[in-house]
């Protein structure tokens, strides 16, 4: 069974290193897929990667307080979450469940505690149907070596590198979110950036032509987006899709103004036309 490690940062990256390193020792019919490269800048989203999610049968994303916003980490964690047979688990490291939002608050959160990594494993196990292990053997193993070892392992990853500071949510921000959730709640749909009729896309993509591989694409013309995203980026002279490629996740995040939802429009239009976002490490 595949499982999918996405993470964005330095100390993501090296707690995703370690988990892959670890899991299969617990679970030895498990192949985890992690990628320590950043795509690079101005490349199309890699095709092997797109293979490994479509391939996925579980997905696990390392949440740290500086890439909660991170526009690779939403966009895998999209596409994670449409594949039917697919399950998705955030583990928190050094967040609490109040401060993730958006689509990556709707999922089902993994505090890095003894208790909660079990249930994560245990499900893992539960996937693989008749080559997993029996369930107290699991929890023998877990709980006598496997859960100490994770533990080390992810304590020296994270105390190697300096931590940032989680951006602040303004009471704002945190009201409409609550307003949105429970909008989705009453109406029974799920939380979701703007999107336009499949009619509006067809038109769009047949036209492209070299301009895909060129990224010679206006960001005006990109159906998707919202006016506001569009004025936000056309205000700082990111005008075309090549000026975006240009830009690191961390450097869209600084971008003024463009708040959560309008980068989470960005990331998914971007995605439907096989672009990714440059990792930020």
């Amino acid at each position: 069974m595949r499982v999918f490690l996405s993470w964005s940062g330095a100390r993501s990256n090296a707690v995703a290193q370690s988990f892959r390193e670890w899991l299969p020792s617990v679970l030895q019919n498990v192949q985890p897929y992690y990628t320590p490269d950043d795509i690079e800048k101005g490349a199309r989203w890699s095709g092997e990667i797109r293979g490994q999610l479509e391939a996925t049968d579980f997905g696990v994303i390392f949440l740290t307080p500086e890439n909660l916003n991170a526009p690779w980490i939403l966009f895998e964690a999209g596409a994670l979450s449409k594949l039917d047979k697919s399950k998705v688990a955030p583990i928190l490291l050094g967040v609490e469940p109040a401060e993730v939002s958006g689509p990556l608050g709707q999922l089902q959160l993994t505090r890095f505690t003894r208790e909660d990594c079990f249930k994560l494993i245990a499900s893992i196990n539960r996937s693989l149907d008749d080559i997993g292990l029996a369930p107290g053997v699991l929890e023998t193993v877990f709980n006598r070596r496997a859960w100490p070892e994770l533990e080390a392992r992810v304590e020296s990853a994270m105390n190697a590198l300096p931590s940032q500071p989680a951006p602040k949510r303004s009471e704002r921000e945190m009201i409409e979110e609550i307003l949105e959730r429970v909008r989705a709640i009453q109406t029974g749909s799920s939380w979701r950036p703007q999107q336009q009729p499949d009619s509006a896309w067809s038109a769009f993509l047949p036209s492209l032509g070299a301009r895909r591989e060129s990224h010679d694409i206006a960001i005006r013309d990109l159906p998707g987006l919202s006016e506001r995203t569009i004025a936000v980026l056309e205000a700082e002279r990111i005008n075309s899709v090549a000026d975006v490629l240009k830009l690191s996740e961390n450097e869209l995040i600084r971008v003024p103004n463009l708040g959560r939802r309008n980068l989470s429009e960005l990331v998914q239009v971007l995605g439907i036309l096989g672009y990714g976002i440059k990792r930020s490490a």
